[in-house]
């Protein structure tokens, strides 16, 4: 199933759903439960909602980021924090 909202005063926010199973799932009732509410709202206001949804989207990409920076300098820190030195703190 797929269905597109369009807000026709501004032309600026669309939304599609798409649907993989035939029956509507958990998923499908909450993309259509969102899209009538973003229907109702001011052009202005869907705009509001288009921006929060990339921040959204861009929060996610940014910690999916610095996860894999601290992952990549594990190995160069293992060197400086693994020595007879620290073994003191470690037992803290």
């Amino acid at each position: 199933m797929t269905s597109q909202v369009t807000d026709a005063a501004s032309g600026l926010f669309m939304i599609e759903v798409k649907s993989k199973a035939l029956g509507a799932n958990h998923m499908d009732q909450n993309a259509a439960a969102l899209t009538e509410k973003i229907r109702l709202l001011s052009p202005e206001q869907a705009a509001e909602v288009e921006d929060f949804i990339e921040f959204l989207r861009f929060r996610g990409q940014e910690r999916g980021l610095t996860r894999a920076a601290a992952t990549a300098s594990e190995p160069a820190f293992e060197a400086v924090w693994s020595n007879s030195e620290d073994d003191a703190y470690d037992a803290l």
